[in-house]
């Protein structure tokens, strides 16, 4: 508690130095007494206010990691601050670091927040699959942000209608569907497929133009026209605070919404209201699609059959949520995996032969797809090293102890993380852990819950077969004529990110 107190005691100072100068200069402006009185009591008690939080919840964690002694923490735990180190930025790399120092499973804290991180598969499968633990903490300003009434933000206990909308939408992700909607991804992958053949010897920028193709795939899949750039623009920029630090803390779910992105939520919200209504005009005009036909919008649409019924405003949160996870998964993934087979020239031929082995008329049926065994452990491989999640989190609410860890009780209402990344570069697991080695998936993972790129459990990624469905015969296409090398300039960590550099060849 000392470090906690001088802590507090430097802070204190600092505010009263602020405090004394402030003064000192509203005395020297000849302001009146009631105006220094209200402007202080506007603008400092919400500052001292703020750094009394952060105190109370520094002494509540230091004695959080004393009650849990037998899980590790990262050395150079500050005040405050915590956890944090100096000059990283990137949430990935920081976590990954950690499991270096501590071992899989370590307790952290960042600021307000605390987390037991865990990398142990049987502990993944308790959290997510046996014990079944809710979201809560950031969840609840992901779900302010983003919109509450989406399987990504929706609450899955006993009373929540997360189990009948999940069971509502599967129909649009079974395969007979996924099946009726190959024709749209096949005509947009052949014309990214031209596109790559005009830009032959030009370096592009891979992952926005993969980006364009994903969403105007989805655009269609919903009936909605093509995506226009100002709508890829706002969806990339949303897309990137899903780790936003500032959704950790309570109140800013509301903040980003409604006034650091409220420009970009709005082009959002007007396409995809645009493409809602349409759709109701169309049915009103009696325009409609056969059975095997009926899409996502359709299925949301007819929901009162199911006993369930959307507003507009419902459904857009549901389409949101497809346009973010539908298009982002099939272009960050195809974009690390066309990095990855740069770097490992025996993989890309080994592909490169696949590929040329399929009849030039293939229909991408079942049969078809199962020819494509060495495509799929690329894909595997990529989903392996570049996770679309590398992490997600459920909240206590009971004292629980993780299997790994069984004579640690972590007390009620703590972050357990699962740590996705981490558990599928771990060499107790993998083999050449780090390497890009698609050969591997010869032979299942040592443990099911060592590769969980879709989560697991309940809640695992609804979205699953669509991603190998659209970027089969996107790869497929893209690689009969074109092949690709890294543009001279461009560098790359290992470590998941937005960065693109390629050359189309």
């Amino acid at each position: 508690m000392s470090q906690v107190t001088d802590s507090a005691q430097q802070v204190l100072t600092q505010v009263q130095g602020y405090l004394h100068r402030y003064l000192d200069f509203l005395d020297r402006s000849k302001v009146t007494l009631p105006l220094i009185g209200a402007v202080a009591a506007s603008t400092v008690v919400p500052f001292a206010a703020f750094f009394g939080y952060l105190l109370y919840w520094d002494s509540y964690t230091t004695r959080f990691l004393n009650k849990i002694k037998g899980i590790p923490s990262p050395q150079g735990r500050r005040s405050l601050l915590g956890h944090v180190v100096k000059g990283q930025r990137d949430f990935t790399e920081m976590l990954y670091g950690w499991v270096q120092e501590c071992g899989s499973v370590y307790a952290v804290q960042i600021m307000h927040m605390r987390w037991v991180v865990t990398t142990e598969p049987e502990d993944i499968k308790a959290i997510l699959v046996t014990d079944n633990i809710q979201k809560g903490g950031t969840h609840d300003q992901l779900s302010t942000f983003f919109g509450p009434s989406n399987l990504l933000t929706m609450h899955h206990g006993p009373g929540e209608p997360y189990k009948a909308q999940r069971s509502l939408m599967n129909q649009a992700f079974k395969m007979k569907y996924i099946r009726a909607i190959h024709p749209i991804f096949l005509k947009n992958a052949k014309l990214f497929a031209q596109e790559l053949q005009e830009w032959n010897g030009r370096s592009i920028n891979f992952v926005f133009e993969i980006t364009r193709v994903t969403l105007n795939i989805i655009s269609e899949v919903i009936g909605a026209q093509h995506a226009p750039p100002e709508f890829q623009k706002s969806m990339t920029v949303l897309v990137h605070q899903l780790s936003n630090p500032l959704l950790s803390f309570p109140g800013c779910g509301y903040l980003l919404r409604h006034v650091l992105f409220q420009k970009h939520i709005k082009v959002v919200d007007k396409f995809i209201y645009k493409a809602i209504y349409d759709r109701i005009g169309q049915r009103k005009r009696g325009i409609t699609k056969g059975s095997e036909q009926r899409d996502y919008m359709d299925i949301l649409l007819d929901a009162e059959e199911n006993g369930l019924k959307f507003t507009p405003a419902e459904i857009k949160d549901h389409l949101f949520i497809f346009f973010l996870a539908g298009h982002e998964t099939t272009a960050n993934t195809l974009s690390w995996m066309i990095y990855s087979l740069c770097t490992t020239p025996s993989a890309e031929a080994a592909l490169l032969k696949e590929i040329d082995s399929l009849s030039e008329e293939m229909k991408f049926e079942s049969e078809d797809m199962r020819k494509m065994v060495y495509t799929q452990h690329c894909f595997n491989e990529t989903l392996r090293l570049y996770p679309p999640a590398t992490a997600t989190a459920r909240t206590t609410q009971a004292p629980y102890t993780l299997p790994s860890h069984p004579h640690v009780v972590i007390p009620k209402h703590t972050e357990v993380m699962t740590f996705f990344y981490g558990v599928q570069r771990d060499p107790k697991y993998w083999e050449r852990a780090n390497d890009f080695w698609p050969e591997r998936w010869e032979n299942p993972p040592k443990n099911p819950y060592s590769f969980t790129p879709f989560s697991a459990g309940e809640r695992i990624c609804i979205g699953k077969n669509f991603f190998y469905n659209e970027a089969a015969i996107l790869v497929r296409e893209m690689f009969k004529k074109s092949r690709f090398e890294l543009d001279k300039s461009y560098e790359a960590n290992g470590v998941p990110t937005t960065k693109s550099g390629f050359v189309a060849a």
